[in-house]
């Protein structure tokens, strides 16, 4: 019985080791692609910073107003 027993905790152990080093596997897997999306969005950013500033450029300037002209009838 003695022996089923310390057989049975050798398992416990074997399964809860792997556990963390699952969990560590996961975690590093996932901050990988965090740090790739962000860097990824950064470099987007740094190599198109010409059409963003014009972008903004563009927002910024009020839309042009609509003129009346002669044959516009209300």
């Amino acid at each position: 019985m003695t022996d089923l027993k310390s057989m049975h905790q050798g398992k416990e152990t074997k399964d809860s080791s792997k556990t963390p080093a699952r969990a560590r596997k996961l975690l590093r897997a996932a901050l990988f692609f965090a740090g790739s999306a962000a860097f990824g969005g950064l470099a987007v950013a740094l190599w198109d910073r010409k059409t963003l500033t014009a972008m903004r450029r563009r927002d910024a300037e009020p839309p042009e107003q609509p003129r009346p002209s002669d044959e516009d009838f209300f």
